[in-house]
């Protein structure tokens, strides 16, 4: 299906982009009201290992990205790959100044402080979305 696409083939048959890996992922059901209208300039994944499920914490902090105009906020467990049972949480914002608000927000959020004790981040990125 995505192969069809207009979008998909201007990004990979113009090589501005590759696949180096694909998995698919369980979403968790995640308290937070998404804004699917807006229009996300930056993604920001984050993959972490943990031995449970990270929808609590997750949950508790969702006000931290609502206040600071997160406009989608996931939280999805990989299922195939070579990161099976890995953790991956997906953030969209319009701005960097909103990605650097939420994490000066949680740098000073015990709730946050607990997670990363309790995880492996195993990688974190920031992505620019051109259109």
């Amino acid at each position: 299906i995505y192969q069809d696409s207009s979008y998909y083939q201007k990004l990979f048959n113009g090589k501005t982009a590759s696949i180096k890996s694909s998995n698919f992922i369980k979403y968790s059901p995640v308290n937070y009201e998404q804004d699917l209208e807006g229009r996300g300039r930056y993604l920001v994944l984050t993959r972490v290992a943990t031995d449970r499920t990270m929808v609590t914490s997750i949950n508790k902090l969702a006000p931290i990205f609502s206040e600071t105009g997160a406009l989608t906020y996931r939280l999805g467990s990989i299922i195939t790959g070579e990161n099976v049972g890995n953790e991956l949480l997906v953030v969209s914002y319009r701005s960097m100044e909103q990605i650097e608000k939420a994490y000066d927000l949680l740098a000073n959020n015990s709730d946050y402080g607990h997670l990363v004790n309790n995880v492996t981040v195993n990688s974190r990125n920031i992505i620019k979305l051109e259109f």
